[in-house]
């Protein structure tokens, strides 16, 4: 087992004396705080100038994001906080409750939150919204719930993602670690506690899973994914009770996460509640009507329920959504099979 004190402590906000010269030769002689955020602005993101760029799937320090050329929401905003604070304003990490967007990894699912910066302009209170990514805009997020957040908490989010990356790489040991670490640079992340409920229960320690997904539902008792993460883990342990104590809340919680409500049909599947299962899953189409697999898992279960004809037009919606050739090739195969059965 890796141990969290192994895991290297990263400097989240330091620039090299290279890049600070670069900035300050660039930068140093404009006056006027607006002017100087919106100049730092172009001066790192804007065509024609460094252009770095937003890459979802990348997380570095502001130091590796300016070397490297691009990064995630974290990553561009830990870069131009670093550097403004350089150059003298007051600029803060802001979080961003944004609509969610969910992304199927195997058995789990990620919710991709939203970082910006604001920088204060030094009249009342006056700001200036600084985005990073053309998903959103400084208009859009402003008519969004956020707070300002410290700098520890978007260091342990860094580590965080770190673990995500594991994670998808089946290194758990090492996913651990870096979870741990992010708890121990800040303990109060809700979704950290719930990852590594979820690399525990994979690990084989159900008790400390167990303990894990409770810790975050004290941090918040409404968090949907370790509320779902525990009732998974016991019908997983064939603790019926408690599982039938949370079922309610479980699926009155995940009305708006299609990934959640396939993970119950599947929790069903494997109980053998299929009406309920396939009702799932009709909600998960009704939230993201784009999931291939939704399809799939519907023309399933009609098809093992003898009822052909919605097994068939399940599997024709599939087609619908191949996005290749051999996709096209295996679900209408799929559809001529259950056709031919029904005749």
């Amino acid at each position: 087992m890796v141990d969290p004190r192994q895991i290297e402590d990263v400097a989240l906000l330091e620039l090299d004396q290279n890049t600070k010269a670069i900035l300050d030769k660039a930068l140093g002689h404009v006056k006027g705080t607006e002017t100087l955020a919106r100049s730092l602005h172009l001066f790192l993101f804007g065509k024609g100038f460094y252009d770095i760029r937003y890459n979802f799937a990348v997380t570095g320090s502001a130091q590796q994001t300016f070397d490297a050329g691009y990064g995630n929401c974290l990553s561009l905003a830990s870069l131009y906080v670093a550097s403004a604070r350089h150059l003298g304003l007051d600029a803060r990490f802001q979080s961003v409750e944004v609509p969610p967007q969910w992304s199927d990894l195997d058995d789990f699912y990620m919710v991709a939150g939203h970082l910006n910066v604001i920088v204060w302009l030094g009249r009342g209170h006056d700001k200036l919204i600084v985005e990073f990514s053309n998903v959103y805009s400084a208009a859009k997020t402003s008519q969004m719930k956020s707070e300002i957040i410290a700098d520890e908490r978007v260091l342990a989010e860094f580590y965080s993602n770190l673990a995500i990356d594991k994670l998808q790489q089946q290194a758990l040991a090492e996913a651990r670690a870096y979870l741990l670490k992010a708890i121990d640079t800040y303990p109060k992340i809700d979704f950290v506690w719930s990852n590594l409920g979820v690399v525990n229960k994979r690990l084989g320690d159900f008790a400390a899973a167990e303990q894990a997904y409770k810790t975050a539902l004290k941090v918040n008792r409404k968090h949907m994914s370790s509320l779902n993460n525990l009732y998974a883990l016991y019908l997983h342990q064939q603790r019926d009770k408690e599982a039938e104590k949370l079922a309610k809340r479980v699926e009155r919680y995940s009305r708006k996460n299609p990934y959640n409500l396939a993970r119950l049909a599947r929790l069903d599947i494997d109980n053998g509640n299929l009406d309920h299962a396939i009702g799932l899953y009709k909600k998960a189409i009704k939230i993201k009507a784009d999931e291939v697999d939704f399809y799939l898992q519907l023309a399933s279960l009609y098809y093992s329920l003898g009822d052909y004809a919605r097994s068939s037009e399940q599997l024709h919606r599939a087609t619908e959504l191949a996005t290749n050739a051999e996709e096209l090739a295996r679900y209408q195969g799929k559809l001529d099979f259950v056709q031919q059965a029904s005749l």
